[in-house]
């Protein structure tokens, strides 16, 4: 039996009905802008663009994050040799790195 099946690609709108904030970064950006910039929340929610804003600081977040780590891992020698040397150290300073950048983009951008 031969089916023909067509596939589309998402369609834009569907994609942002389907977004949910990250709790590393999307949710907590909208605790902090409740709690401590309620006038612009209340202009999010009423012009329906939060979810949008929370979508885009979420990428941006993320990619920071990624970019920071690899830089960072690059300087404090946290790579592939290492790893295969002691692995324990490598999760270690691996994990060190990813708290601190996390950390830094909290408190630099998410609750800005």
């Amino acid at each position: 039996m031969d089916l023909d099946i067509e596939i589309y690609p998402a369609d834009e709108d569907e994609e942002e009905e389907s977004y949910t904030p990250s709790m590393t970064y999307g949710v907590p950006r909208e605790e902090f802008l409740k709690e401590n910039k309620p006038e612009y929340y209340k202009r999010l929610v009423e012009s329906g663009t939060l979810l949008e804003h929370l979508k885009s600081i979420d990428k941006f977040a993320f990619e920071l994050e990624e970019n920071m780590i690899e830089r960072q891992c690059e300087i404090e020698g946290v790579n592939e040799e290492l790893k295969k040397r002691d692995m324990f150290e490598w999760v270690g300073k691996y994990n060190l790195i990813k708290h601190e950048v996390r950390g830094f983009i909290l408190r630099d951008f998410i609750f800005n």
